[in-house]
Parts: structure tokens; C-alpha cells; sequence
């Protein structure tokens, strides 16, 4: 079978795992939450979405297509004692001048 999304052949047996694989949708055309295999899936993360920014909140995960999409990287451990909070700001602010078109951020930390 072939996934709606991201046009894959998968196992009609992993539909449901592989479904849940793909970004999710924060703000409706304007906001998407994913993981590596998103960040690496060209026709998901261009294509599908239509995604043009990139806040890269790792230090391990590459910014994959450089040359089509604006990244920001704040790199941040993922380990239980790192202090995420700290970032927020400077995330607020990339994702409030890039994709904030109105949208209020305030849920986000930043008025």
C-alpha cells in the first residue's frame, strides 16, 4: 500500500506505526513538530508541507537540504537534567518571525 502523506510503499501491517511517523500538525499550515526521519524526508517536509524554516532544536540531527530550507540550530541535549527552558526565547523568537503571521505565540512563552 501506498501512504497518503509521504507516497511510501509500507507493509499494510506497519500502516498504523508508520502513520504515526509523520510530523505533527501544531498550527494549522504553519507550525509542525517532528523528529529526524521528518527532518530527512524530502517530499514529506517540502513537498507535502510546504515547510521553507527549520528550528533544529538538536545537536545531533544534520540540516538536511541546506540549500532549500532557512534552519536555525539551537542545540540542546536530550538528557533528563538539561534545562530546556533556557531556549525558549530564541525559539519563540525564529518561529514568531518566520511563521507568526498573526498567530499568537503566547502559548509558547512569548507575548
Amino acid at each position: 500500500m501506498k501512504c497518503d502523506r509521504c507516497e511510501q510503499l509500507i507493509d499494510p501491517a506497519d500502516a498504523v506505526s508508520h502513520s504515526a511517523s509523520h510530523s505533527s500538525l501544531i498550527i494549522e499550515n504553519v507550525l509542525f513538530l517532528g523528529a529526524e526521519r521528518n527532518a530527512r524526508n524530502e517530499k514529506e517536509l517540502i513537498t507535502r508541507t510546504g515547510v521553507t524554516h527549520v528550528l533544529n532544536m538538536t545537536w545531533e540531527v544534520a540540516n538536511f537540504f541546506p540549500g532549500r530550507i532557512h534552519y536555525n540550530r539551537i542545540g540542546i541535549s536530550d538528557l533528563p537534567d538539561t534545562d530546556i527552558k533556557e531556549h525558549f526565547k530564541a525559539a519563540c523568537q525564529f518561529i514568531g518571525r518566520y511563521c507568526g503571521g498573526g498567530v499568537s505565540l503566547s502559548q509558547f512563552g512569548e507575548e
